[in-house]
């Protein structure tokens, strides 16, 4: 985040919880993301850590795919739209 290029995914596949401070770390991310116009999409395959961002409505904030190789997709193609 903090050299200031490129698109962010993370991919929380394995991961079986996530708490609050979680979740404040991905919403600060992302508005630090979005101030250099940059984008943070999240892989979540997970049905009990996804009902978090269903519950709390961040899954109207986030990108959020099934798999990485979905994630990965929409960003090489908006990176290679940027760069023309």
């Amino acid at each position: 985040v903090e050299d200031g290029k490129g698109e962010l995914i993370v991919d929380f596949t394995g991961c079986g919880f996530l708490d609050s401070r979680g979740l404040r770390a991905l919403i600060a991310t992302r508005a630090r993301l979005e101030r250099s116009n940059r984008r943070l999409a999240l892989v979540l395959s997970n049905p009990s850590v996804l009902r978090i961002f269903k519950i709390t409505r961040c899954d109207q904030l986030f990108e959020i795919y099934p798999s990485l190789r979905a994630a990965v997709r929409p960003v090489a193609m908006a990176t290679a739209t940027a760069t023309w």
